[in-house]
């Protein structure tokens, strides 16, 4: 990994002129900052006035390489936002689920859960509940550290996620597509029925990660290092299973991906989509060696060409 990657994958701390004037007065009149330093993690409370200061709308408020660990964020709709490099680990972006328009259930209320359920389900919740998902929709997060952070059923569509660090973190039934995760660390995270359609996956670290039933249509894997104990049972893969990699003419490294799926699914008992990677993992190889061979051709007719010129100009001076 390269010195400029390993610096996207890391926590910067607060630094002179890193948070923009008009939200580094706010911080320091909450308390958050004082002189240069920042004193205490940003909480909800910080980040409400913020928004309230912002005119009601979290768009473009620039909070980026702050301290936010365990913020509570639940309902909230912050997208746009520009929150690269923070410490968000241990961050709280479930559904926050009201009664009567004012009190707040939490995992540990016994009514939160069969109302969760009922939502997911797609049943209609009791008429007097409510339920308001996280949005981070757009926001740029790349860098941030997101360990153990509760991501679950968060909007991170087309979110900039690049470098950031997911292990141990939370994202069941995430909306992921489009987003950029690239070179990201998703280190036994639990991404069950995640939706990563379109996302940016290249060089993802993907280890010991649990992704069963997650969605990965037109997904780009390209590099990406997926472990052995890695789950991807029930996966729902592109049509044919043919992967971003091969249909965009990358067939070197849609080989790679392939044979890397192949084996994971024939080491756990998957053999019938085993075969299908494997069929995949020839037509890649067969592509790849046509578009060699037509190139070799290609220059060999070149060269043959230059050569009878050559000839021909020969006969002409003599």
């Amino acid at each position: 990994m390269s010195a400029d990657n390993e610096n996207l994958m890391s926590f910067h701390p607060l630094t002179p002129g890193s948070v923009p004037g008009s939200e580094f007065s706010y911080l320091r009149e909450m308390g958050v900052i004082e002189g240069d330093e920042q004193v205490r993690p940003l909480n909800r409370k910080d980040l409400l006035q913020l928004i309230k200061e912002n005119g009601g709308s979290a768009e473009y408020i620039d909070l980026s390489r702050l301290d936010m660990s365990r913020i509570d964020i639940r309902g909230l709709d912050l997208s746009r936002m520009f929150l690269m490099g923070c410490n968000l680990e241990g961050a709280i972006a479930k559904p926050m689920i009201t009664l009567n328009g004012k009190t707040e259930l939490t995992r540990g209320d016994m009514a939160y859960d069969h109302i969760l359920q009922t939502w997911v389900a797609g049943e209609i919740s009791p008429s007097d509940a409510e339920v308001i998902p996280t949005v981070l929709n757009g926001s740029l997060m790349q860098g941030a550290n997101l360990s153990k952070a509760d991501f679950r059923w968060c909007d991170l569509s087309s979110a900039t996620l690049a470098g950031c660090n997911f292990t141990g973190a939370s994202l069941l039934s995430a909306n992921l597509s489009e987003s950029n995760l690239v070179w990201a660390r998703l280190e036994e995270a639990d991404l069950r029925s995640s939706v990563l359609n379109g996302a940016r996956l290249e060089r993802t670290r993907i280890i010991d990660a649990d992704l069963s039933q997650a969605s990965l249509h037109d997904a780009d894997l390209t590099g990406a290092f997926i472990s052995p104990l890695t789950s991807l049972s029930g996966v729902q893969w592109d049509a044919k299973y043919i992967c971003r990699a091969e249909r965009e003419g990358d067939y070197e490294d849609a080989v790679i991906l392939y044979r890397n799926l192949k084996e994971w699914h024939h080491r756990n008992g998957y053999y019938k989509i085993a075969g299908e990677f494997h069929y995949r993992e020839r037509e890649a190889e067969r592509k790849a060696d046509w578009r060699s061979f037509k190139s070799k051709l290609a220059q060999n007719t070149r060269d043959l060409k230059e050569a009878w010129r050559g000839l021909w100009k020969s006969d002409d001076n003599r």
